[in-house]
């Protein structure tokens, strides 16, 4: 239901993207041509096993905060400063992750971003 949810929210294309960048990111693979199956199952065997966890924290430590990030870039940038700063462009960014040949871009500003919110939201909370 949630999975559902999440994919009507962000779209199903920026859901299976995000599954597939986090799994990339972790493992420090690259993605084989139509082995997006083997290379989730592998990131979810290997998370599952190291975290003790389950399909539900994976969802909601993983996939969503990703999904969600990811979206915000595509469509609307990310802010990376506070309200009064001037924050830098990330157009370049987002227009370099539109070639194809620069997936791996995408795994290391998808790591950089969910880094940064991090870092945001314990701002927010110290403050």
């Amino acid at each position: 239901d949630r999975w559902n949810k999440l994919s009507d929210e962000v779209g199903r294309s920026v859901l299976e993207e995000a599954c597939i960048l986090v799994a990339q990111g972790e493992l420090g693979k690259v993605l084989r041509k139509n082995c997006e199956v083997d290379l989730l199952e592998d990131y979810l065997n290997k998370f599952m096993t190291k975290e003790d966890a389950d399909g539900k924290e994976f969802f909601e430590t993983k996939v969503e905060p990703a999904a969600k990030i990811l979206k915000q870039f595509y469509d609307t940038g990310v802010q990376l400063v506070g309200k009064d700063e001037e924050a830098p462009s990330l157009s370049f960014l987002q227009s370099a992750t539109s070639i194809a040949t620069s997936k791996e871009v995408k795994i290391v500003i998808l790591d950089f971003l969910l880094k940064h919110k991090e870092l945001r939201d314990v701002h927010d909370e110290a403050g």
